[in-house]
């Protein structure tokens, strides 16, 4: 079950260590973005949604989402800019 706290900015988020529920928001993020659970993209509007997650959850995450080589997520910001 997700608690909630005040981080170091004073914003109020909640902290997930629970795969299966955090799993479950994820699917409804993607399907509201129209996105697949795999991409990077989902998670971060999780995240922005004052979600954040115990490194239990985070290894998870790794393995449905790879972490992107710096190369390529450089490449990816440069093309945002433009």
């Amino acid at each position: 079950m997700a608690k909630w706290f005040l981080d170091t900015d004073g914003k109020l988020r909640r902290r997930h260590d629970n795969i299966d529920e955090v799993k479950k928001e994820l699917e409804e993020v993607a399907e509201a973005l129209g996105l697949t659970l795999s991409d990077h993209r989902v998670t971060a509007e999780w995240c922005e949604r004052a979600n954040v997650y115990t490194d239990e959850v985070a290894k998870w995450l790794h393995t449905i989402q790879p972490m992107i080589p710096v190369k390529e997520a450089l490449e990816n910001l440069q093309a945002q800019k433009h």
